[in-house]
């Protein structure tokens, strides 16, 4: 695997390790300033929803992904009384925040997470979604996404990546499609109602994640940033 990983990209999954621990953090800061609520898109298999729900018990907690995610999911780890699944295709349905508010419901701070899910769906849909996210997060709620950041020459590949990572990622139907400028992120957060915003690049990532741990020096793959962002 790790010889794999160095042919194809080097540092790729100490970036996928690092970027969880970095969300998982930024998302406990969030539950420790109040947050009464986490709304996670796109989250797989991931396990985060799952292990946190157990230590807030008094957090609302949502999966909302695709319903052949779910399905087998929620299967294999069962039901809890604070954690909901939720199936949606992202793109096709909005507002998203009717799917989780029903009128007049009282107004909880929520943490959304959309966690590598924005290269995947066009700058439309991307714009709509994180519209909504504002929306659902409300006044003292804030938003926390991953996206790939543009390069000069308008890639929005991982750097040093081998060509052959683009063509897998088309044979299996997830082609990158969007990307965005460091100089424009912020415009763009705004026109969706964000504001601010922290940028977590990769030398932010290996200064607060990997340095604390002993791991200076490990590789590290470059191109996808975490953000942190509120409700204007």
């Amino acid at each position: 695997m790790l010889a794999l990983e160095r042919l194809a990209l080097p540092g790729v999954i100490a970036h996928y390790l690092a970027r969880k621990l970095c969300i998982e953090a930024e998302l406990r800061s969030a539950l420790s300033a109040g947050a009464g609520r986490v709304v996670v898109f796109g989250a797989g298999f991931d396990t985060l929803v799952w292990r946190l729900h157990h230590e807030f018990p008094e957090v609302r907690w949502v999966e909302i992904d695709h319903h052949a995610t779910q399905e087998v999911k929620a299967r294999a780890l069962g039901a809890a009384a604070n954690l909901t699944y939720v199936s949606l295709d992202l793109m096709a349905t909005r507002p998203i925040c009717q799917l989780l508010d029903a009128p007049g419901a009282p107004v909880v701070p929520t943490v959304v997470v959309v966690e590598g899910v924005t290269m995947y769906l066009t700058a439309e849909k991307v714009a709509a979604l994180l519209t909504d996210c504002a929306q659902l997060a409300g006044a003292r709620g804030r938003v926390i996404l991953t996206y790939m950041e543009m390069d000069g020459a308008g890639s929005i590949d991982f750097r040093a990546q081998n060509r052959a990572v683009r063509w897998w990622l088309r044979l299996c139907a997830e082609p990158f499609i969007w990307g965005i400028s460091r100089a424009s992120v912020k415009p763009f957060l705004a026109s969706c109602g964000l504001g601010e915003v922290t940028l977590i690049d990769h030398g932010i990532l290996r200064a607060t994640t990997l340095t604390p741990r002993g791991l200076p020096a490990i590789p590290l793959a470059e191109g996808e940033c975490i953000c942190t962002c509120f409700p204007l």
